[in-house]
């Protein structure tokens, strides 16, 4: 038996931390103990809650948010990594598994103070080198990511290729199944447009209000915005563009909800505007329930569409006059949705979270050979 820990410092329920939950259900509790370390509280504390078999550690100071007081950050790694290397002796942990990058900074500190332990940095987004990026790399024993193209860019940061596995994120094909029988195209009248993610600057919200305005001036279109505001003053000015061009009508915000996939489903196009995006769930989410897509090429986006799908809905970064043509077709040509959606079918498949699940814990246990 391998006793594990798993670590995240955010409760929201981004893309990073559905896939943490798929984790934490699927793996064999005949070959590994399981205990995950919560840095603050949201949706993903009450789902890992509800989960058997396992053990849940929460953080001392439970912020919220990260604060860059000199005194504040010192404060808050004492008391984090104090508390972690507290749960690593309790429960005798042999792989410290952290989710993500601040969760990886504490880890890789416990690491420097205990060799033996093995440490594992699930990479799950693409960001920037820097000094606390080279030190998480330099003390980890295994760096996953969820795309080659992820993996491509670590070994462009001086990550050594014989430490990075991909492994693509999962999916329960099972879940979907009640949605697979719908229209390709829905009776004429008002299209709904879905955008999922936090609501930050890179996921490219502000061009998603674009494209529904741009799209209303052909057809009548709603967008709705699934997603936690992380960013204020982003979340402002896509507020700001909205009321100046009077589109209150035309875009709605949804906070974090379980219903994500109801949301999917019920659309006509999902809109993927993000500018960074190591896999994209959302695209692959919805292709499971037979909802078309259109997308920003970028990061491993083509990965989850594959090839022969790629040149049907994904356009370069910021393209919206590309991307309102391609959503035109989707809205009113059943042949092309047919395409797309089949297209899609043969390619997806791969993703089945068996796969995930089973390559994860070869890779765990590879650590002790």
């Amino acid at each position: 038996m391998i006793n594990i820990l798993f670590l995240n410092h955010d409760a929201a329920l981004g893309g990073a931390e559905v896939n943490l939950l798929k984790t934490l259900r699927t793996l064999d509790r005949s070959k590994f103990v399981i205990n995950v370390w919560l840095g603050s509280q949201g949706l993903l504390e009450k789902e890992v809650n509800a989960i058997p078999q396992l053990k849940v550690h929460r953080s001392v100071s439970r912020r919220l948010k990260f604060n860059y007081n000199p005194i504040a950050v010192i404060r808050d790694l004492y008391s984090n990594v104090y508390c972690i290397s507290r749960i690593v002796k309790q429960e005798r942990i042999g792989i410290l598994y952290a989710n993500s990058f601040r969760s990886a900074i504490y880890a890789a500190i416990i690491k420097c103070f205990q060799p033996h332990l093995k440490f594992v940095w699930h990479k799950r987004h693409s960001t920037a080198k820097n000094l606390a990026f080279t030190f998480i790399a330099s003390n980890s024993d295994l760096v996953l990511t969820n795309s080659n193209s992820l993996r491509s860019e670590l070994i462009t940061y001086s990550v050594g290729s014989d430490k990075i596995k991909t492994i693509y994120n999962g999916i329960d094909f099972k879940l979907f199944e009640k949605y697979s029988i719908k229209e390709s195209v829905r009776q004429p009248g008002v299209k709904q447009l879905v955008c999922i993610g936090k609501i930050v600057p890179a996921k490219g919200q502000l061009d998603f209000i674009k494209l529904i305005e741009k799209l209303n001036k052909e057809r009548d279109c709603i967008g709705t915005i699934v997603g936690k505001v992380v960013d204020y003053e982003y979340y402002a000015v896509c507020k700001n563009y909205i009321k100046a061009k009077d589109l209150g009508a035309t875009i709605n915000f949804v906070d974090e909800t379980l219903q994500v996939y109801d949301i999917i489903a019920m659309a006509d196009v999902l809109i993927s505007v993000s500018y960074k995006e190591a896999f994209g769930m959302a695209i692959l989410e919805s292709l499971a329930c037979k909802t078309p897509v259109t997308a920003y090429d970028v990061g491993g986006v083509k990965e989850v569409v594959g090839e022969a799908l790629s040149p049907l809905v994904l356009v370069p970064a910021g393209d919206i006059d590309a991307m309102s043509h391609i959503v035109i077709k989707l809205l009113s040509d059943s042949n092309y949705v047919t395409k797309v959606l089949f297209e899609a079918d043969r390619h997806i498949k791969r993703f089945d979270i068996s796969n995930c699940r089973a390559e994860t814990e070869k890779c765990l246990e590879n650590l002790f050979l």
